[in-house]
């Protein structure tokens, strides 16, 4: 009896692969996402890139209804004031100009970077100067300080 449960035991716990050392692999693939709504929000002072699911509404309209629920309890927030929508984006050829309805006088730095950094389509590069006016004053153009 003894010796049919020692070979039971045996049976079930030698499979006959012989522990190795661990293989490596490369790097996990990187799949960029570019479905959706990208904007770029506020983490502290430091810009963030956040993609919602698709939908009609223009990223810079989005960018000024501020954080999701979601978003802020993520401790996201931003410096774009609800009244400077409507905010319209223009291509050209010198780049993408953005109209806001407040004055830009009264946005500070990091808020001027939310709204270029979200002005430019995903897949285009950060660097495309963006030109950002209000009813009265046009700025010199300016590029996205996010770094990846």
């Amino acid at each position: 009896m003894k010796l049919l449960l020692l070979l039971l035991l045996l049976a079930l716990t030698a499979c006959g692969v012989r522990p190795t050392a661990p293989i490596p692999g490369g790097p996990a693939p990187i799949e960029e996402v570019t479905e959706g709504r990208v904007l770029y929000l506020l983490r502290g002072a430091t810009l963030t890139r956040v993609v919602r699911p698709p939908e009609r509404t223009p990223s810079l309209d989005l960018l000024a209804a501020g954080p999701t629920s979601l978003e802020l309890a993520e401790g996201l927030t931003t410096e774009i004031p609800p009244y400077a929508a409507p905010i319209t984006a223009v291509q050209g050829e010198d780049g993408i100009t953005v109209r806001i309805s407040a004055a830009l006088k009264y946005l500070s730095p990091q808020a001027r970077s939310q709204l270029v950094c979200t002005a430019i389509p995903p897949g285009e590069s950060l660097a495309t100067p963006v030109t950002l006016t209000d009813p009265t004053e046009k700025l010199l153009p300016l590029t996205c300080p996010f770094d990846a």
